[in-house]
Protein backbone atom coordinates (compact mmCIF):
# COMPACT_ATOMS: atom_id res chain seq x y z
CA UNK A 1 0.00 0.00 0.00
CA UNK A 2 1.48 3.29 -1.06
CA UNK A 3 0.77 6.68 0.36
CA UNK A 4 0.88 9.92 -1.53
CA UNK A 5 3.67 12.25 -0.65
CA UNK A 6 2.44 15.26 1.27
CA UNK A 7 2.22 18.42 -0.76
CA UNK A 8 4.01 21.52 0.39
CA UNK A 9 3.33 25.09 -0.59
CA UNK A 10 5.49 26.43 -3.40
CA UNK A 11 8.44 28.41 -2.11
CA UNK A 12 8.03 32.13 -2.56
CA UNK A 13 10.20 33.62 -5.29
CA UNK A 14 11.84 36.72 -3.94
CA UNK A 15 14.86 38.99 -4.58
CA UNK A 16 18.07 38.54 -2.63
CA UNK A 17 18.53 40.84 0.39
CA UNK A 18 21.34 42.84 -1.25
CA UNK A 19 19.32 43.25 -4.44
CA UNK A 20 16.19 44.28 -2.57
CA UNK A 21 18.12 46.80 -0.49
CA UNK A 22 19.46 48.49 -3.61
CA UNK A 23 16.06 48.66 -5.30
CA UNK A 24 14.45 50.08 -2.18
CA UNK A 25 17.25 52.63 -1.76
CA UNK A 26 16.55 53.92 -5.28
CA UNK A 27 12.84 54.29 -4.55
CA UNK A 28 13.71 56.02 -1.29
CA UNK A 29 15.98 58.49 -3.05
CA UNK A 30 13.37 59.18 -5.73
CA UNK A 31 10.67 60.07 -3.21
CA UNK A 32 13.06 61.78 -0.81
CA UNK A 33 14.29 63.93 -3.68
CA UNK A 34 10.73 64.99 -4.49
CA UNK A 35 10.00 65.55 -0.80
CA UNK A 36 13.25 67.43 -0.34
CA UNK A 37 12.29 70.12 -2.81
CA UNK A 38 8.72 70.58 -1.54
CA UNK A 39 9.48 72.76 1.53
CA UNK A 40 12.15 74.90 -0.16
CA UNK A 41 10.76 75.34 -3.68
CA UNK A 42 8.36 78.23 -2.94
CA UNK A 43 11.03 80.21 -1.09
CA UNK A 44 13.69 79.37 -3.68
CA UNK A 45 11.47 80.59 -6.52
CA UNK A 46 10.62 83.73 -4.53
CA UNK A 47 14.30 84.47 -3.92
CA UNK A 48 15.22 83.95 -7.58
CA UNK A 49 12.24 85.89 -8.95
CA UNK A 50 11.22 88.40 -6.27
CA UNK A 51 7.52 87.65 -6.91
CA UNK A 52 4.57 87.12 -4.53
CA UNK A 53 2.89 83.83 -3.57
CA UNK A 54 0.26 83.75 -6.34
CA UNK A 55 2.90 84.19 -9.08
CA UNK A 56 5.32 81.85 -7.29
CA UNK A 57 2.59 79.18 -7.28
CA UNK A 58 2.16 79.48 -11.04
CA UNK A 59 5.92 79.26 -11.64
CA UNK A 60 6.09 76.23 -9.35
CA UNK A 61 3.49 74.53 -11.52
CA UNK A 62 5.62 75.12 -14.63
CA UNK A 63 8.75 73.79 -12.91
CA UNK A 64 6.91 70.56 -12.13
CA UNK A 65 5.72 70.62 -15.75
CA UNK A 66 9.32 70.79 -17.02
CA UNK A 67 10.31 67.80 -14.89
CA UNK A 68 7.31 65.78 -16.03
CA UNK A 69 7.84 66.45 -19.75
CA UNK A 70 11.27 64.85 -19.61
CA UNK A 71 9.95 61.90 -17.60
CA UNK A 72 7.21 61.45 -20.20
CA UNK A 73 9.79 60.83 -22.91
CA UNK A 74 12.47 59.17 -20.77
CA UNK A 75 10.48 56.58 -18.81
CA UNK A 76 9.42 54.32 -21.72
CA UNK A 77 12.86 54.78 -23.28
CA UNK A 78 14.59 53.56 -20.12
CA UNK A 79 12.09 50.72 -19.81
CA UNK A 80 12.81 49.58 -23.37
CA UNK A 81 16.57 49.87 -22.89
CA UNK A 82 16.36 47.81 -19.70
CA UNK A 83 14.45 45.09 -21.58
CA UNK A 84 17.46 44.66 -23.89
CA UNK A 85 20.53 45.53 -21.82
CA UNK A 86 19.20 44.75 -18.35
CA UNK A 87 18.15 46.72 -15.30
CA UNK A 88 21.61 47.13 -13.77
CA UNK A 89 23.26 49.53 -16.27
CA UNK A 90 20.14 51.69 -16.50
CA UNK A 91 19.87 52.11 -12.73
CA UNK A 92 23.54 52.80 -12.06
CA UNK A 93 23.97 55.33 -14.87
CA UNK A 94 20.77 57.11 -13.81
CA UNK A 95 21.98 57.42 -10.22
CA UNK A 96 25.32 58.90 -11.28
CA UNK A 97 23.48 61.38 -13.51
CA UNK A 98 21.07 62.31 -10.76
CA UNK A 99 23.90 63.02 -8.33
CA UNK A 100 25.41 65.54 -10.76
CA UNK A 101 22.01 67.12 -11.40
CA UNK A 102 21.41 67.78 -7.71
CA UNK A 103 24.66 69.73 -7.63
CA UNK A 104 23.44 71.77 -10.58
CA UNK A 105 20.26 72.61 -8.64
CA UNK A 106 22.32 73.48 -5.58
CA UNK A 107 24.20 76.20 -7.45
CA UNK A 108 21.48 77.39 -9.85
CA UNK A 109 21.89 81.21 -10.02
CA UNK A 110 18.67 81.94 -11.94
CA UNK A 111 15.23 80.49 -12.62
CA UNK A 112 16.45 79.41 -16.05
CA UNK A 113 19.14 77.22 -14.46
CA UNK A 114 16.58 75.79 -12.05
CA UNK A 115 14.33 74.87 -14.97
CA UNK A 116 17.30 73.26 -16.77
CA UNK A 117 18.18 71.24 -13.69
CA UNK A 118 14.62 69.93 -13.38
CA UNK A 119 14.66 68.93 -17.06
CA UNK A 120 17.79 66.86 -16.47
CA UNK A 121 16.30 65.41 -13.28
CA UNK A 122 13.31 64.26 -15.32
CA UNK A 123 15.62 62.12 -17.46
CA UNK A 124 17.57 60.46 -14.66
CA UNK A 125 14.64 60.39 -12.23
CA UNK A 126 12.68 57.86 -14.31
CA UNK A 127 14.50 54.98 -12.59
CA UNK A 128 11.35 53.43 -11.16
CA UNK A 129 10.61 51.85 -14.56
CA UNK A 130 13.69 49.64 -14.22
CA UNK A 131 13.19 49.22 -10.45
CA UNK A 132 9.65 47.90 -10.82
CA UNK A 133 10.71 45.71 -13.74
CA UNK A 134 13.45 44.25 -11.53
CA UNK A 135 10.86 43.51 -8.84
CA UNK A 136 8.78 41.65 -11.43
CA UNK A 137 11.91 39.77 -12.60
CA UNK A 138 12.60 38.44 -9.11
CA UNK A 139 9.11 37.72 -7.71
CA UNK A 140 6.17 35.46 -8.46
CA UNK A 141 2.59 36.59 -9.09
CA UNK A 142 1.42 35.66 -5.59
CA UNK A 143 4.01 37.79 -3.78
CA UNK A 144 4.34 40.66 -6.26
CA UNK A 145 1.78 42.98 -4.67
CA UNK A 146 3.59 42.62 -1.35
CA UNK A 147 6.90 43.76 -2.83
CA UNK A 148 5.24 46.60 -4.72
CA UNK A 149 3.73 47.51 -1.36
CA UNK A 150 7.19 47.50 0.21
CA UNK A 151 8.33 49.80 -2.56
CA UNK A 152 5.43 52.11 -1.84
CA UNK A 153 6.25 52.00 1.86
CA UNK A 154 9.87 52.96 1.24
CA UNK A 155 8.68 55.77 -0.99
CA UNK A 156 6.51 56.87 1.93
CA UNK A 157 9.54 56.78 4.20
CA UNK A 158 11.34 58.92 1.64
CA UNK A 159 8.50 61.37 1.91
CA UNK A 160 9.11 61.40 5.67
CA UNK A 161 12.82 62.12 5.59
CA UNK A 162 12.91 64.23 2.44
CA UNK A 163 10.61 67.05 3.58
CA UNK A 164 11.94 67.05 7.14
CA UNK A 165 15.51 67.19 5.87
CA UNK A 166 14.55 69.81 3.31
CA UNK A 167 12.78 71.87 5.96
CA UNK A 168 15.58 71.65 8.50
CA UNK A 169 18.46 72.18 6.08
CA UNK A 170 16.48 74.73 4.09
CA UNK A 171 16.14 76.85 7.21
CA UNK A 172 19.95 77.12 7.19
CA UNK A 173 20.42 77.39 3.43
CA UNK A 174 18.01 76.82 0.55
CA UNK A 175 20.81 75.15 -1.43
CA UNK A 176 22.11 72.75 1.23
CA UNK A 177 19.38 70.07 0.78
CA UNK A 178 20.39 69.57 -2.86
CA UNK A 179 24.06 69.07 -1.96
CA UNK A 180 23.10 66.36 0.55
CA UNK A 181 20.79 64.69 -2.02
CA UNK A 182 23.57 64.67 -4.62
CA UNK A 183 25.95 62.98 -2.20
CA UNK A 184 23.32 60.35 -1.34
CA UNK A 185 22.63 59.55 -5.01
CA UNK A 186 26.35 59.18 -5.68
CA UNK A 187 26.77 56.84 -2.70
CA UNK A 188 23.83 54.72 -3.93
CA UNK A 189 25.38 54.46 -7.40
CA UNK A 190 28.67 53.24 -5.92
CA UNK A 191 26.81 50.72 -3.72
CA UNK A 192 24.88 49.41 -6.73
CA UNK A 193 28.05 49.07 -8.80
CA UNK A 194 29.46 46.57 -6.32
CA UNK A 195 26.33 44.93 -4.84
CA UNK A 196 23.61 44.80 -7.53
CA UNK A 197 23.55 41.89 -9.98
CA UNK A 198 21.43 41.71 -13.11
CA UNK A 199 17.83 40.52 -12.60
CA UNK A 200 16.67 40.09 -16.20
CA UNK A 201 17.11 36.51 -17.38
CA UNK A 202 18.89 36.19 -20.77
CA UNK A 203 15.89 34.39 -22.30
CA UNK A 204 13.62 37.34 -21.38
CA UNK A 205 15.76 39.96 -23.10
CA UNK A 206 14.52 41.39 -26.37
CA UNK A 207 15.93 43.85 -28.91
CA UNK A 208 15.39 47.53 -28.27
CA UNK A 209 12.78 49.11 -30.51
CA UNK A 210 12.37 52.87 -30.73
CA UNK A 211 8.90 52.23 -32.12
CA UNK A 212 7.92 50.64 -28.80
CA UNK A 213 10.19 52.65 -26.51
CA UNK A 214 8.35 55.94 -26.83
CA UNK A 215 5.33 57.26 -24.93
CA UNK A 216 2.73 56.35 -27.55
CA UNK A 217 4.47 53.23 -28.85
CA UNK A 218 4.71 51.62 -25.41
CA UNK A 219 0.99 52.17 -24.81
CA UNK A 220 0.06 50.76 -28.23
CA UNK A 221 2.32 47.73 -27.76
CA UNK A 222 0.79 46.97 -24.35
CA UNK A 223 -2.74 47.33 -25.78
CA UNK A 224 -1.97 44.83 -28.56
CA UNK A 225 -1.00 42.09 -26.13
CA UNK A 226 -3.55 39.35 -27.00
CA UNK A 227 -3.64 37.83 -23.50
CA UNK A 228 -4.74 40.92 -21.59
CA UNK A 229 -4.00 44.07 -23.54
CA UNK A 230 -7.52 45.48 -23.29
CA UNK A 231 -7.72 45.06 -19.52
CA UNK A 232 -4.26 46.49 -18.97
CA UNK A 233 -5.07 49.50 -21.19
CA UNK A 234 -8.19 50.25 -19.13
CA UNK A 235 -6.19 49.94 -15.91
CA UNK A 236 -3.58 52.30 -17.35
CA UNK A 237 -6.31 54.84 -18.10
CA UNK A 238 -7.59 54.56 -14.54
CA UNK A 239 -3.98 54.81 -13.31
CA UNK A 240 -3.50 57.99 -15.31
CA UNK A 241 -6.63 59.66 -13.93
CA UNK A 242 -5.84 58.86 -10.30
CA UNK A 243 -2.27 60.09 -10.78
CA UNK A 244 -3.71 63.30 -12.21
CA UNK A 245 -5.82 63.67 -9.07
CA UNK A 246 -2.74 63.00 -6.93
CA UNK A 247 -1.00 66.01 -8.45
CA UNK A 248 -3.01 68.14 -6.01
CA UNK A 249 -1.09 66.49 -3.16
CA UNK A 250 2.30 66.23 -4.84
CA UNK A 251 2.58 69.73 -6.30
CA UNK A 252 0.16 72.00 -4.44
CA UNK A 253 0.58 70.94 -0.82
CA UNK A 254 3.22 73.56 0.15
CA UNK A 255 1.42 76.35 -1.69
CA UNK A 256 -1.96 75.30 -0.24
CA UNK A 257 -0.70 75.15 3.36
CA UNK A 258 1.07 78.50 2.99
CA UNK A 259 -2.16 80.05 1.71
CA UNK A 260 -4.48 78.51 4.33
CA UNK A 261 -2.24 78.20 7.41
CA UNK A 262 0.72 80.47 6.57
CA UNK A 263 3.08 77.57 7.31
CA UNK A 264 6.85 77.85 6.95
CA UNK A 265 9.26 75.28 5.55
CA UNK A 266 9.44 73.34 8.83
CA UNK A 267 5.70 72.77 9.23
CA UNK A 268 5.35 71.90 5.55
CA UNK A 269 8.09 69.32 6.01
CA UNK A 270 6.45 67.91 9.15
CA UNK A 271 3.06 67.57 7.45
CA UNK A 272 4.48 65.79 4.41
CA UNK A 273 6.51 63.54 6.72
CA UNK A 274 3.36 62.65 8.63
CA UNK A 275 1.68 61.71 5.36
CA UNK A 276 4.73 59.61 4.50
CA UNK A 277 4.52 57.73 7.82
CA UNK A 278 0.87 56.92 7.22
CA UNK A 279 1.54 55.78 3.66
CA UNK A 280 4.48 53.64 4.78
CA UNK A 281 2.32 51.87 7.34
CA UNK A 282 -0.50 51.25 4.86
CA UNK A 283 1.67 50.08 1.97
CA UNK A 284 4.45 48.36 3.90
CA UNK A 285 2.44 46.68 6.66
CA UNK A 286 -1.15 46.35 5.44
CA UNK A 287 -1.01 45.92 1.66
CA UNK A 288 0.37 42.37 1.64
CA UNK A 289 -2.12 40.90 4.17
CA UNK A 290 -5.08 42.85 2.77
CA UNK A 291 -4.40 41.83 -0.84
CA UNK A 292 -3.88 38.23 0.24
CA UNK A 293 -7.24 38.24 2.02
CA UNK A 294 -9.50 40.18 -0.36
CA UNK A 295 -7.56 40.25 -3.64
CA UNK A 296 -6.05 43.06 -5.66
CA UNK A 297 -9.32 44.18 -7.27
CA UNK A 298 -11.17 44.79 -4.00
CA UNK A 299 -8.11 46.47 -2.49
CA UNK A 300 -8.04 48.88 -5.44
CA UNK A 301 -11.78 49.67 -5.08
CA UNK A 302 -11.37 50.38 -1.36
CA UNK A 303 -8.37 52.61 -2.04
CA UNK A 304 -10.39 54.63 -4.54
CA UNK A 305 -13.20 55.11 -2.02
CA UNK A 306 -10.84 56.44 0.64
CA UNK A 307 -9.12 58.74 -1.86
CA UNK A 308 -12.42 60.35 -2.89
CA UNK A 309 -13.46 60.94 0.73
CA UNK A 310 -10.12 62.47 1.75
CA UNK A 311 -9.97 64.82 -1.25
CA UNK A 312 -13.43 66.18 -0.47
CA UNK A 313 -12.56 66.72 3.19
CA UNK A 314 -9.30 68.52 2.40
CA UNK A 315 -11.13 70.68 -0.13
CA UNK A 316 -13.30 72.10 2.64
CA UNK A 317 -10.85 71.89 5.56
CA UNK A 318 -10.49 75.69 5.72
CA UNK A 319 -14.12 75.84 6.90
CA UNK A 320 -13.45 73.52 9.85
CA UNK A 321 -13.43 75.07 13.36
CA UNK A 322 -10.09 73.29 13.93
CA UNK A 323 -8.61 73.24 10.42
CA UNK A 324 -5.02 72.22 11.21
CA UNK A 325 -6.05 69.35 13.49
CA UNK A 326 -8.67 68.26 10.97
CA UNK A 327 -6.06 68.25 8.20
CA UNK A 328 -3.85 65.74 10.02
CA UNK A 329 -6.85 63.48 10.69
CA UNK A 330 -7.83 63.61 7.02
CA UNK A 331 -4.28 62.70 6.01
CA UNK A 332 -4.64 59.46 8.00
CA UNK A 333 -7.82 58.61 6.09
CA UNK A 334 -6.25 59.51 2.76
CA UNK A 335 -3.30 57.21 3.38
CA UNK A 336 -5.62 54.22 2.92
CA UNK A 337 -5.78 55.23 -0.71
CA UNK A 338 -2.24 53.81 -0.76
CA UNK A 339 -3.66 50.36 -1.50
CA UNK A 340 -4.31 51.61 -5.02
CA UNK A 341 -0.91 51.69 -6.62
CA UNK A 342 0.76 48.39 -5.60
CA UNK A 343 -2.48 46.44 -6.14
CA UNK A 344 -3.03 47.93 -9.60
CA UNK A 345 0.59 47.29 -10.57
CA UNK A 346 0.23 43.67 -9.50
CA UNK A 347 -2.91 43.26 -11.62
CA UNK A 348 -1.23 44.72 -14.69
CA UNK A 349 1.97 42.69 -14.29
CA UNK A 350 -0.05 39.45 -14.14
CA UNK A 351 -1.61 40.22 -17.53
CA UNK A 352 1.71 41.12 -19.22
CA UNK A 353 4.33 38.70 -20.68
CA UNK A 354 7.64 38.29 -18.82
CA UNK A 355 9.67 39.81 -21.67
CA UNK A 356 7.55 42.99 -21.69
CA UNK A 357 7.65 43.93 -18.01
CA UNK A 358 10.07 46.79 -18.60
CA UNK A 359 7.79 48.05 -21.34
CA UNK A 360 4.81 47.83 -18.97
CA UNK A 361 6.64 49.85 -16.34
CA UNK A 362 7.53 52.35 -19.05
CA UNK A 363 3.83 52.61 -19.97
CA UNK A 364 2.91 53.10 -16.31
CA UNK A 365 5.57 55.79 -16.03
CA UNK A 366 4.25 57.32 -19.23
CA UNK A 367 0.80 57.66 -17.64
CA UNK A 368 2.39 59.19 -14.56
CA UNK A 369 4.41 61.57 -16.69
CA UNK A 370 1.43 62.74 -18.76
CA UNK A 371 -0.48 63.45 -15.56
CA UNK A 372 2.60 65.24 -14.20
CA UNK A 373 2.79 67.40 -17.31
CA UNK A 374 -0.77 68.69 -17.26
CA UNK A 375 -1.60 68.16 -13.57
CA UNK A 376 0.64 70.80 -11.94
CA UNK A 377 -0.49 73.48 -14.37
CA UNK A 378 -4.18 72.61 -13.85
CA UNK A 379 -3.86 72.38 -10.07
CA UNK A 380 -1.77 75.55 -9.83
CA UNK A 381 -4.34 77.39 -11.93
CA UNK A 382 -7.14 76.16 -9.66
CA UNK A 383 -5.32 77.27 -6.52
CA UNK A 384 -4.23 80.66 -7.86
CA UNK A 385 -7.71 81.35 -9.32
CA UNK A 386 -9.54 80.58 -6.09
CA UNK A 387 -7.03 82.20 -3.70
CA UNK A 388 -6.73 85.66 -5.22
CA UNK A 389 -8.84 88.73 -4.42
CA UNK A 390 -11.24 88.18 -7.31
CA UNK A 391 -14.37 86.03 -7.06
CA UNK A 392 -14.93 82.99 -4.81
CA UNK A 393 -12.23 82.20 -2.25
CA UNK A 394 -11.81 78.42 -2.12
CA UNK A 395 -8.13 77.40 -1.78
CA UNK A 396 -9.17 73.73 -1.52
CA UNK A 397 -10.26 73.80 -5.18
CA UNK A 398 -7.37 71.56 -6.39
CA UNK A 399 -8.41 68.84 -3.94
CA UNK A 400 -12.07 69.05 -4.89
CA UNK A 401 -10.96 68.59 -8.48
CA UNK A 402 -8.92 65.62 -7.24
CA UNK A 403 -12.09 64.10 -5.77
CA UNK A 404 -13.90 64.39 -9.11
CA UNK A 405 -10.97 62.80 -10.94
CA UNK A 406 -10.68 59.98 -8.38
CA UNK A 407 -14.36 59.14 -8.77
CA UNK A 408 -13.91 59.09 -12.55
CA UNK A 409 -10.92 56.74 -12.21
CA UNK A 410 -12.99 54.44 -10.00
CA UNK A 411 -15.75 54.26 -12.61
CA UNK A 412 -13.17 53.39 -15.29
CA UNK A 413 -11.70 50.67 -13.08
CA UNK A 414 -15.18 49.23 -12.42
CA UNK A 415 -15.47 48.30 -16.11
CA UNK A 416 -12.83 45.56 -15.66
CA UNK A 417 -13.04 44.86 -11.91
CA UNK A 418 -15.35 41.87 -12.30
CA UNK A 419 -13.04 40.23 -14.81
CA UNK A 420 -10.05 40.46 -12.49
CA UNK A 421 -12.16 39.23 -9.58
CA UNK A 422 -13.32 36.30 -11.74
CA UNK A 423 -9.72 35.44 -12.63
CA UNK A 424 -8.91 35.26 -8.92
CA UNK A 425 -11.64 32.69 -8.29
CA UNK A 426 -10.94 30.56 -11.41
Amino acid sequence: MSTAAPTTPAQEKKPSPAMLRFLLVILFLDSAGVGLILPVLPKLIEDLSGLGNADVTAIGGWIYFAYAVMQFFSAPLLGGISDQFGRRPVLIVALFGLSLDYLLMAFAPTLAFLFLARLIAGIFGATYTAVNAAIVDTTDEQSRAKYFGWGGAVSGIGLIFGPVLGGLLGAESLRLPFIIAGMAAFAAAVYGWFMFTETLAPENKRPFSLKRANPIGSLISIARNPSGGRQVSILLLSFFIIYLANMSYITMWPFFTIEVFNWGTFMIGISVAFYGICMALVQGVLTGPVVKRIGEARAVAFGFFMAVISYILIGFVSFSPFPQTSLFIIVVLGAFGGFLFPAMQALMSKATPANAQGELQGAISCCYSISSIIGPVIMASALSTFSDDIGLYLPGAPFLLGAILSLTALLVFKTVEKQFSKNRTD
